[in-house]
């Protein structure tokens, strides 16, 4: 009987609204860090699910030449990088965008899996204003096949020039 009177006193009525202020200020600020947004009104985003196990890619190109990379990698680490394309890829990149929407995708069998680790097809989510498309990478239809080329050459550096906003460690 004596530890109730003891456990209802326990705890600070102060903390409270500065725990409130700062669990409203989080969500703001982690949407801000891990989905930003391309300077321009956005053109396009690619996602690319599965090259390895856990793994995530997500290119998003803007209407004035900019590109937010997001990389999340399970255990390997995670980041976010903002880039600029290089001349002449954004026309190249809405003249591929003409082509939308996209071909049905061809009518091919899954990739055998000889043991459980050996991953799956990467799976693609194509976004462009409200329209969404999805496709594997062994199943692309043939027009997107450009953008799925785009999205690897942003992520290794060839069309645009990229700079680190922010790197967790990696595993």
């Amino acid at each position: 009987m004596l530890l109730v009177p003891g456990l209802a006193a326990c705890g600070d009525d102060g903390d409270a609204p500065a725990k409130a202020k700062a669990s409203t200020r989080e969500p703001a600020e982690v949407a801000r860090k891990w989905d930003p947004t391309v300077s321009g009104r956005e053109l396009m985003s690619l996602k690319r699910l599965g090259l390895f196990y856990g793994t995530s890619d997500l290119v998003k190109y803007g209407s004035d030449g900019s590109v937010v990379v997001i990389k999340m990698y399970g255990g390997g680490g995670s980041g976010v990088e903002r880039c600029h394309l290089r001349a002449g890829e954004l026309q190249a990149l809405r003249h591929d965008l003409r082509r939308m929407p996209l071909d049905p995708p061809p009518h091919r069998r899954e990739r055998p899996r000889p043991t459980f680790y050996t991953p799956t097809t990467p799976q693609f989510l194509l976004t462009v204003g409200k329209y969404q498309e999805t496709f594997t990478e062994d199943a692309a239809p043939r027009d997107a096949r450009p953008l799925v080329r785009r999205l690897e050459r942003t992520l290794n550096g060839r069309v645009a020039a990229c700079r680190t906003v922010y790197r967790t460690k990696k595993a």
